[in-house]
């Protein structure tokens, strides 16, 4: 009984530090991530910001977005992958989130 409670301790921190490695392998390094700061003006609520958030997101190589002000013109840091995606990807995302009162408009205009 003992013997097979070390033998499967063993097989899982192999399988689990192989994967590990797979998932390593697998991930961009972290030195290539690009920085951009968008203002985007149309955003009525917070609601709004956590849809472009979400929106942004869910575009591939983009590793995150968050919101640094609120307010006419609320301003977003987004980190991503240039390798995978870029700067007009973005802002197609920002610009094709839905409003949240009325899911036919697309409100939300990126401003340099």
């Amino acid at each position: 009984m003992k013997y097979l409670k070390e033998l499967t301790l063993a097989i899982s921190l192999f399988f689990g530090s192989a994967l590990g490695v797979v998932a390593q392998e697998n991930a961009a390094p972290s030195d290539s991530l690009r920085v951009i700061i968008w203002k985007v003006k149309g955003i009525t609520c917070s609601s709004d910001l956590k849809r472009i958030s979400t929106n942004v997101t869910a575009v591939q190589g983009v590793a995150s977005c968050k919101v640094l002000k609120q307010g006419p013109k609320s301003t977003f840091e987004v980190r991503y992958h240039p390798s995978q995606t870029n700067e007009a990807a973005v802002a197609a995302a920002i610009q094709a989130t839905p409003d949240c009162e009325n899911p036919d408009k697309r409100p939300y205009q990126v401003v340099k």
